[in-house]
C-alpha cells in the first residue's frame, strides 16, 4: 500500500481569482479522506490513526524539460519503491 502521493497541478495566474495551491491541496485531502471515511463504514474496517500529514511538499517546475523529467520520476516511483523494498529485506 502507498504511503505517499504524487501529482502535478498546473494553477493558470492568467485565470481570475485562480486558487492557491495550499486550497487544491487542501480539497484533494479533503475529498480523499471523505470517501475512505466512507469505505471503512461501509466495510466496516477499523483504522485508527492520522490519514494525511499536516503539511505537504511544493516544488515549482520551471520549463519543459523538468515537466518531462518530473512525470518519469512520478511513472516509475512504484518501481523504485518495490525495488527499495526488496533490497531491504
Amino acid at each position: 500500500m502507498p504511503d505517499h502521493v504524487h501529482f502535478i497541478v498546473w494553477l493558470d495566474a492568467t485565470v481570475k481569482d485562480p486558487p492557491l495551491l495550499g486550497t487544491v491541496v487542501g480539497t484533494y485531502k479533503s475529498l480523499t479522506i471523505k470517501a475512505w471515511l466512507e469505505h471503512i463504514h461501509a466495510t466496516g474496517l477499523e483504522c485508527p490513526g492520522r490519514f494525511w500529514q499536516q503539511n505537504y511538499f511544493e516544488r515549482v517546475i520551471r520549463d519543459a524539460q523538468e515537466l518531462e523529467h518530473t512525470r518519469l520520476y512520478i511513472r516509475n516511483n512504484p518501481t523504485n519503491r518495490k525495488t527499495t523494498d526488496e533490497k531491504e529485506q
